[in-house]
């Protein structure tokens, strides 16, 4: 009994920790990550979120990727994602997040979680900014960047590798299609197992949070009447 509940425990501190060190959305080598790449294992398919995880080569963790559908517009889902400053009132453990340096092209950020039972994380991250020639599909490419972090607090595992991206393609006024790919390692003594094992529940409590932020903002509900039409499938895209 003892060994279930501290085994529970962990899984969900974990859990927490994978969600928010992979918040932010970095083009890299290996995220070929096309619907057709055969190493792609689908592990959930329910309630409009899809997720599939891999193996990567020389590493212990598996890359995961996720898609939904939001009923929000692709800017006030980038606003939630870009809203740095203030994700600690609605990302869960997070107790430090600054932006660093900001320009059209990139932002350097910091951040630090502290959940239950575990050691807090932080990690700095370099977020790289791409949209499309008419300013309508969006993508935050992310890669771990910790020359940017302060001096390690106390009690603190520094994460070492985050690197991923999410993409907004805009399928109407008020609903976006929603890729995330990461691959991220929280570090501290963790095993392998628990961690995979909780990825596909830490990445849908992600996608979850961006979601009812997103939707729930003045951003999306300025336009409530077009999503209600959307959802009936009465409006045109």
């Amino acid at each position: 009994m003892l060994v279930l509940a501290k085994g529970k425990a962990m899984n969900a501190n974990v859990i927490v920790i994978i969600a928010w060190a992979a918040l932010f959305s970095v083009d890299y080598a290996q995220a070929a990550d096309t619907t057709a790449d055969a190493n792609w294992r689908q592990v959930r398919d329910r309630g409009g979120l899809q997720i599939w995880m891999r193996r990567v080569p020389d590493s212990r963790l598996r890359e995961v990727r996720a898609e939904t559908v939001i009923w929000a517009p692709a800017d006030a889902i980038w606003r939630t994602l870009d809203d740095v400053e203030n994700h600690h009132q609605y990302m869960p453990f997070v107790v430090d997040a600054k932006v660093v340096k900001r320009t059209p092209e990139e932002v350097l950020l910091y951040q630090r979680i502290d959940p239950p039972l575990v050691k807090q994380r932080d990690y700095g991250l370099r977020v790289f900014i791409d949209r499309d020639a008419q300013g309508k599909a969006y993508r935050r490419r992310f890669v771990v960047a910790n020359e940017v972090a302060p001096d390690l607090p106390d009690n603190t595992v520094r994460v070492q590798l985050v690197r991923g991206y999410w993409e907004l393609q805009p399928l109407s006024p008020h609903r976006t299609a929603v890729r995330y790919v990461v691959h991220t390692d929280p570090g501290g003594n963790v095993p392998k197992r628990i961690i995979n094992l909780g990825a596909k529940r830490a990445v849908t409590r992600l996608l979850n949070a961006v979601r009812e932020h997103a939707e729930g903002t003045d951003w999306a509900s300025a336009g409530g009447l077009l999503v209600a039409a959307d959802q009936m499938g009465t409006s045109s895209d």
